[in-house]
């Protein structure tokens, strides 16, 4: 160490002890990008969420938006000040939980609700429900659920919208108001396949009811009338005598002539308001495709229904789930089965979610709360929706002025923001952003229209790691395939999971061409030889030609927990260069370790350099 000192530092020879106390002081009061932040900010940040989840807990409730600041605050600083020994004022006051703000949040969440799933029935087949009743001061609601299979293939219900009918509650105003909204949102109305609804003439009426005007729009669409309003049916129309008779004890032979009169009728009401229903034809192997006889069935049906009778993973399936969940799982498998059976799965029996919606809606408008704007603001859907809203999103969206990450660089398909340069200034460990830049830069400038080498962006290559082997190619055609290239550079690191980026280690793959080899460079030992493997299998059914699944070369390793980024960098130019000199990978000489303790430095001078020489064009 001290010959260190004496050729590294040799002005500072002569100095005391005092001298470098004083010099260790400095360093570790100096001002840092991170110290600018301090901890009111990070505190109004925790505050910011904890505001979006409670304004969540409220609205799951249903209860009014002031009770943030009449109850649940004071009941917070009462727990801390008992439990804790925390600064409980400055907590308090960053949780904005006023009336407005707790207003304005649970509407951002909904609306965020609606987008989500407006975007999921924009692309899926789905049934609607919907009913209208009337509130307070005569004010006609009119709400609509819809049912759906979501991406975990299992049914959901989501409540669609609430509107009101400020006009009247005829059939096409009804109409009208629901194809508004499909076309407002972008969602085609032919994705609907089935519709279930009440009673009512405005509903179901064959002209000019709400009915109608939908099989219109949409030929070929199943209604259903609510089976829960059958019993209304029965004792609909009935005539005086029959009343009569119902409440006589005795009953005369003249008496069932009127019996067998209001029976008559009534089939032909049942007939005509369900006569979608009668018509339905439901085959015998939708309740049990391993015991239907498939002689009379469509070629197409046939042959998936075989592959079904005789797969006997599907019979146990069948055997504890039953036939919904049964068809559920099989959509993607057995696509012809599912076109029969997704219409008898999805359609709505009844309008319970409506009614259900209907006793919400009372429950929000109490008294205290007759004012509320039931179809403007969220309250209504946050209380009966399953979607979870992006709340990290939107608190981001809120970040206090001093919090804001302005972009640095703009610089082909990648954006660099303060967050990024900073962990380059202060010692961390770098992102996929940083390297991705980096490779970039490569490709772009340093060995531009160089026919030897490629780099690969490491949001590609995560995505090679985890996809299935059949969409490789989706991801490097369009970026090597009659490109020839000698090599290829895969940045690597260890995240298992396709849709975060990151992890906690970085390392660098090289595909040589003429070697048919996969070499690995890993700066902290065989830290990430699991990953490298898995990537190496992927990569080997693309290439084809790949003797060895991995091979190591020698490379210098880090000293530190936070450099394998930089290592990764450093190690990708300094491979690139050796290999476009025609020299042999395997004898790569180590990276100059100056040109590692510098990388940084190097790297935050050479992103202001490009944003200026941006900034000038």
């Amino acid at each position: 160490m001290k010959e260190h000192f004496m050729k590294k530092h040799p002005d500072k020879s002569n100095k005391n002890i005092l001298y470098f106390t004083d010099l260790k002081n400095k360093f570790e009061k100096r001002k840092t990008v991170t110290g600018l932040f301090n901890k009111t900010h990070l505190n109004n940040d925790k505050g910011l969420l904890a505001s979006y989840k409670v304004s969540l807990l409220v609205a799951k409730c249903g209860k009014p938006h002031t009770i943030g600041e009449t109850l649940i605050l004071p009941a917070v600083e009462a727990i801390l000040k008992s439990m804790t020994n925390l600064n409980v004022t400055n907590i308090i006051s960053s949780i904005p939980l006023s009336n407005n703000t707790v207003s304005r949040r649970i509407d951002e969440m909904a609306y965020d609700v609606e987008i989500k799933l407006c975007d999921i029935l924009k692309i899926t087949k789905f049934s609607l429900q919907l009913d209208e009743s009337t509130l307070r001061d005569n004010e006609a609601l009119l709400l609509a659920y819809v049912r759906y299979v979501n991406i975990d293939e299992k049914i959901t219900e989501e409540l669609l919208f609430a509107k009101s009918l400020n006009t009247d509650t005829k059939g096409l105003t009804i109409f009208k108001v629901v194809d508004n909204f499909f076309t407002e949102k972008g969602i085609p109305i032919t994705n609907c396949i089935a519709c279930a609804t009440n009673g009512a003439p405005a509903m179901i009426g064959r002209q000019r009811g709400f009915f109608a005007h939908l099989k219109n729009a949409v030929p070929g669409i199943l209604t259903v009338h609510c089976v829960i309003h059958c019993q209304q049916l029965v004792s609909k129309n009935l005539s005086d005598e029959l009343f009569d008779t119902m409440r006589s004890k005795q009953i005369l032979d003249s008496d069932l002539e009127i019996y067998c009169a209001h029976l008559e009728s009534l089939k032909d009401d049942m007939s005509t308001r369900f006569k979608d229903i009668n018509d339905l034809i439901i085959p015998e192997w939708v309740l049990n495709p391993f015991l239907a006889d498939i002689q009379n069935l469509q070629p197409s049906i046939q042959e998936e229904l075989l592959e079904v009778k005789h797969n006997e993973e599907a019979k146990i399936d069948f055997k504890h789930n039953g036939y919904e969940l049964f068809w559920l799982k099989q959509k993607s498998m057995y696509p012809q089965l599912w076109k029969e059976v997704e219409l008898l799965i999805m359609a709505f029996p009844s309008t319970y979610l409506v009614e259900k919606g209907f006793s919400a809606v009372q429950q929000l408008l109490t008294k205290s709360r007759n004012k509320l704007e039931i179809c403007e603001r969220g309250d209504l859907r946050l209380m009966l929706t399953s979607i979870e809203p992006d709340i990290i999103s939107l608190a981001g969206n809120h970040q206090p002025q001093g919090k804001k990450d302005p972009v640095v660089l703009s610089y082909e398909n990648f954006l660099l923001h303060e967050s990024d340069v900073r962990l380059l200034i202060e010692d961390q460990w770098l992102n996929d952003s940083v390297i991705g830049f980096y490779m970039e830069y490569l490709n772009t400038e340093v060995f531009k229209n160089n026919p030897k080498v490629y780099f690969i962006s490491p949001e590609i290559v995560q995505c090679i790691k985890e996809c299935n082997v059949d969409d490789i190619a989706v991801f490097l055609d369009p970026l090597v395939k009659g490109k020839n290239y000698s090599y290829i550079f895969f940045p690597l690191n260890d995240q298992e999971q396709l849709q975060m980026v990151g992890g906690t280690h970085w390392s660098l793959v090289v595909y040589g061409a003429q070697d048919r080899r996969l070499f690995h460079m890993d700066s902290i030992f065989d830290s990430n030889e699991k990953q490298a493997r898995k990537l190496a299998l992927k990569l080997k059914f693309y290439f084809k030609d790949i003797l060895d699944i991995i091979t190591p070369l020698a490379t210098r390793q880090q000293q530190n927990s936070y450099d394998c980024g930089i290592h990764l960098i450093c190690n990708a130019e300094n491979v690139a260069q050796f290999v476009c000199a025609n020299l042999d990978i395997r004898e790569v000489d180590p990276v100059d370790v100056d040109d590692l303790q510098n990388k940084r430095t190097n790297l935050v001078d050479l992103i202001y350099k490009l944003a200026r020489r941006k900034e000038i064009t």
